[in-house]
């Protein structure tokens, strides 16, 4: 697709029915164009600058996956996750001392947990443990692992897909071996 700026044909991509341009300055840099699909110029960019407050945000239907257009130092446009205002995901607190299935995320009829991050670790000064993450009804996610004492999980996952996702209806669990405390957080979404 190409679109025109002043006259000049330029490169072009379009996304939710926005084309984004870099629209050449005649001494070697470019700068970004964002124009509605009708061709109206709705915002242009310099590299490292603030967004105008007519720049464009671009997101699914349910507010999910935004992204924004920004530029680096360099005039390279980029198109990355926004921050939303508001957190698309519950956390709860990770907190079991008993052997055997510790629930974390109860399951709700009819719905699906979907865990995006997770972090615990073995808070026992001495005691190892092997941890399996299931959902509550023993689906297997992983393997059972060795926690030593003090170790670790740390499923932090930055692409947004889910680390974990539960049987319609589970909820989620962390079993373990010994009785052992195992403290953090986990983020989810269920639906």
């Amino acid at each position: 697709m190409t679109t025109y700026v002043n006259g000049i044909p330029v490169p072009t991509i379009e996304i939710e029915g926005y084309r984004i341009a870099l629209q050449a300055n005649g001494d070697g840099t470019y700068t970004p164009v964002i124009a509605s699909s009708g061709g109206t110029t709705l915002a242009t960019g310099t590299p490292g600058a603030t967004a105008p407050s007519s720049a464009v945000q671009i997101a699914g239907s349910d507010g999910t996956d935004l992204r924004t257009i920004a530029t680096d130092t360099l005039g390279d446009v980029i198109i990355r996750p926004a921050a939303p205002k508001t957190g698309l995901w519950t956390q709860l607190a990770i907190n079991c001392s008993n052997s055997g299935a510790n629930i974390i995320i109860p399951g709700v009829t009819g719905q699906t947990v979907r865990v995006m991050r997770m972090f615990f670790v073995n808070s026992n000064s001495s005691t190892s443990t092997n941890v399996t993450i299931q959902d509550t009804g023993s689906l297997s996610f992983t393997g059972s692992f060795l926690m030593l004492s003090g170790g670790s999980f740390n499923g932090i996952d930055s692409n947004g897909e889910p680390l974990f996702t539960s049987e319609v209806g589970q909820g989620i669990q962390l079993n373990q071996t010994a009785a052992v405390q195992l403290s953090g957080a986990v983020w989810y979404t269920q639906s």
